[in-house]
């Protein structure tokens, strides 16, 4: 069989479907993405209630992921990719009615609720509906499928919400979310072979999480490093960059617009690369190009220069992406697969859960560069520990 037939062969079954679901999905997400941060501002809010709600959300997923990993691998992946997208569609419905930014609060317990269910689940499938040869490369297609909607859904965003409102763009999100779940319930196949026993419990001890990271301790320490910084912006940036440079909604569309067309370019051929030259080698190369972009962010003066190392951001995460998840599906064999990435992923969330916060306060009292700065410091860390890491 010749090489192009073997890959056809390997991304045949869920992958297609997967791909499909979230390129809709990930439509309205991309919309979600400019009018956010902007929809909570007009509700009352400032960007240090930004941070607070952020990290908010981040405990509460964190704590989740601790259980919903091993969930997942008791209970199938399909099943709970379905209750994630569930809630999520009512949060955005409640979404739409809020009209203070306290009223939001349960679209955001909700989503965290959703996002505890899916991501374990979603990744795990992912992994396991391909040969592990072409792991990064599949997480690399399906990362595409966040990035290509990119390309036009924040420009669509900041215009109809230019006209209409935000809540026209929210109302869009619902649409996009149920044709998902559609997607999902009509053509997904369980891919979990062998169920964690009942008999087992749901909860992890704190002796058997701090067990798997002792045992993989550079790992996590770079994985926690890595997503203490970008924790710092999360939730806040857009709101940053509105406040400090003025910027306007079309402005911010361009931004998500310029960062999701890097990476869809890049997605899967970084992807590729990983599978073919190594993940820790990638992951380096992405640090590397991480410290870059912030450099470019503290000499940043207007709108173009934000715009260019927006796009050297997003080279950064179009390598790391697709590298992290294919190095983390190679530490272990897919039976409790989703019980890893839970346990970490939820680890790194109560470790990182005060990181926008600490962003919203950097910026509140000492200002944009100040706050980029430290984000730069804890990149370097993280590149400092992706040398130190084992090959895969």
């Amino acid at each position: 069989m010749s090489r192009i037939a073997k890959a056809r062969n390997s991304f045949k079954g869920n992958i297609p479907v997967l791909t499909a679901s979230e390129m809709v999905s990930n439509t309205g997400w991309n919309m979600q993405m400019v009018i956010w941060q902007p929809y909570l501002l007009s509700l009352g809010a400032k960007i240090p209630t930004l941070g607070l709600l952020q990290g908010f959300s981040t405990l509460m997923r964190g704590g989740l992921l601790l259980t919903t990993g091993r969930i997942a691998d008791s209970m199938g992946r399909k099943r709970l990719m379905i209750l994630a997208s569930s809630l999520t569609i009512v949060g955005m419905l409640l979404a739409l009615v809020a009209n203070h930014w306290i009223l939001v609060v349960p679209t955001i317990i909700l989503w965290a609720v959703g996002g505890s269910f899916w991501e374990p689940a979603f990744r795990a499938m992912i992994a396991e509906s391909v040969e592990p040869g072409n792991r990064g490369t599949a997480f690399g297609l399906l990362g595409l499928t966040w990035f290509l909607p990119g390309l036009y859904a924040p420009a669509i965003a900041g215009y109809i919400a230019g006209i209409l409102g935000p809540r026209a763009v929210i109302t869009i999100m619902v649409l996009t979310e149920s044709i998902s779940l559609s997607i999902i319930i009509l053509g997904v196949r369980e891919t979990l072979k062998e169920k964690m026993k009942s008999n087992r419990k749901m909860m992890p001890s704190i002796k058997d999480i701090f067990k798997q990271v002792r045992n993989e301790s550079k790992f996590y320490t770079a994985a926690i490093i890595h997503r203490f910084h970008g924790a710092m912006g999360e939730g806040i940036f857009l709101g940053v960059l509105l406040t400090t440079f003025g910027l306007d909604l079309l402005q911010l569309g361009l931004l998500v617009n310029i960062y999701s067309a890097v990476t869809a370019i890049l997605q899967v051929p970084m992807g590729r690369l990983s599978d073919r030259y190594g993940r820790k080698n990638l992951l380096i190369l992405s640090g590397m190009v991480k410290i870059m972009a912030f450099i470019g962010y503290l000499l940043s003066k207007n709108f173009p220069s934000i715009l260019l190392f927006t796009a050297i951001n997003a080279i950064s995460d179009s390598i790391y992406i697709p590298t992290f998840n294919a190095y983390l599906a190679g530490l272990e064999s897919s039976t409790g697969m989703a019980t890893r990435y839970g346990n970490l992923q939820g680890l790194m969330a109560l470790i990182t859960f005060p990181a926008p916060l600490l962003g919203s306060q950097l910026f509140n009292i000492y200002g944009f560069q100040i706050f980029i700065l430290s984000t730069a410091l804890l990149a370097a860390g993280s590149l400092v520990a992706f040398t130190r890491l084992k090959p895969i």
